[in-house]
C-alpha cells in the first residue's frame, strides 16, 4: 500500500474505535453472517489494515480498503479450501464493491 493509503487509514482510525475479532464477529452475525465465516473474513482481511485500524462489517472491499481484486480472488480460493466447499459462480459479483458483511453473505450463498 502507498503512503497515501496508510495516511488515509490512520485518519479513519482516529474516527472510529478498533474492534476485536469477537466484536467484529458479533456485528457480522447481526447481519446474518455465520460466526465461522465472520472469523474467516476477519483473519483474511486484517492484514490489509494498518493498526490501530481494524475491519468493520460495513467497510467496502475495493472503495474503502483499496484491496486488489486478485488478492480478493485468492481469499475466495482460501475460503473454498478452509471450508471444503466449491463456490458456485463468483460470490464477489454480489455488488460491484461489496462490504465485508455483503461478501460474507455472498460466500455463504455461493457455497455448495
Amino acid at each position: 500500500m502507498t503512503l497515501r493509503e496508510r495516511r488515509r487509514q490512520q485518519f479513519l482510525a482516529m474516527k472510529r474505535k478498533p474492534l476485536s475479532e469477537h466484536d467484529f464477529c458479533a456485528l457480522m452475525v447481526c447481519k446474518d453472517v455465520r460466526p465461522a465465516v465472520a472469523s474467516f473474513l476477519w483473519n483474511a482481511f486484517l492484514p490489509y489494515y494498518f493498526r490501530p485500524l481494524t475491519p468493520y462489517p460495513d467497510d467496502r472491499v475495493y472503495g474503502d480498503m483499496k484491496i486488489d481484486p486478485d488478492d480478493v480472488s485468492d481469499i475466495a480460493v482460501r475460503y473454498e479450501k478452509d471450508f471444503g466447499v466449491e463456490l458456485a459462480g463468483n460470490p464477489f459479483e454480489c455488488r460491484a464493491d461489496p462490504t465485508l458483511a455483503e461478501l460474507g453473505i455472498a460466500l455463504q450463498r455461493a457455497s455448495r
